[in-house]
């Protein structure tokens, strides 16, 4: 991962991609706090990259709305499900 982010910067499609890949895999190993860490930042990068009404930006809110809730803080959640 490191490499994409050096060769293509945060904010090209193929470091998204791996960026996501991780955040999935932070997901399935239950590691919620790292996984919302690198989630919020991909978020963020989605919508800039693809605009807030894209499907991979869409995709990013479900996983932070499942990482929120495995967290027990569904503040942040409900804030995300008015959009």
């Amino acid at each position: 991962m490191d490499f994409s982010l050096q060769s293509y910067g945060e904010k090209h499609p193929e470091s998204f991609s791996m960026m996501f890949n991780l955040e999935v895999l932070y997901m399935k190993m239950q590691t919620f706090e790292e996984a919302r860490k690198t989630f919020e930042r991909v978020t963020s990068i989605a919508e800039k990259l693809y605009g807030e009404f894209h499907d991979e930006t869409a995709l990013c809110y479900e996983h932070l709305g499942y990482i929120y809730i495995n967290l027990k803080n569904q503040r942040p959640y409900l804030a995300l499900r008015r959009h």
